[in-house]
């Protein structure tokens, strides 16, 4: 999907982020009419700068991260907000998912284990596409 933020209307990204999120909660009914909402621990210097929270019934949960106020977070740079140096070392504790695949990206995204809770890094989340769904 990187290739898709090459579009300068922004409306390919845009249609692809609508129609995988469709399917997804067309075969995850449940997840969606149903399942709790639980907002995530967020740590990190740009901690401000992401939103999270999870949903789950039953067997089946998910995890949206997005980055918000992102002219301010690239000091008003019109470039999306992606990889190691503009997230650093924030971090999203993920609860109860285990090993975790992007929706958007196809990627495993690589979860670590502190404490007890289940973290991911912002910049690994953020490294191809500037939203994920964590399943």
């Amino acid at each position: 999907p990187r290739t898709l933020l090459n579009d300068a209307a922004m409306s390919a990204p845009k249609l692809y982020v609508t129609a995988k999120l469709l399917q997804f909660r067309r075969e995850h009914p449940h997840l969606f009419a149903s399942g709790s909402y639980q907002p995530l621990q967020i740590e990190g210097e740009r901690k401000d700068h992401v939103f999270a929270f999870a949903r789950t019934h039953e067997n089946t949960s998910c995890a949206v991260i997005v980055p918000r106020w992102t002219a301010k977070l690239m000091n008003g740079a019109t470039e999306l907000p992606l990889g190691e140096d503009v997230w650093g070392d924030a971090r999203i504790n993920i609860g109860e998912l285990r090993a975790v695949r992007e929706l958007f990206s196809h990627r495993d995204v690589p979860v670590e284990r502190i404490d007890d809770a289940q973290w991911v890094r912002a910049a690994d989340v953020f490294g191809e596409f500037p939203v994920a769904v964590l399943r």
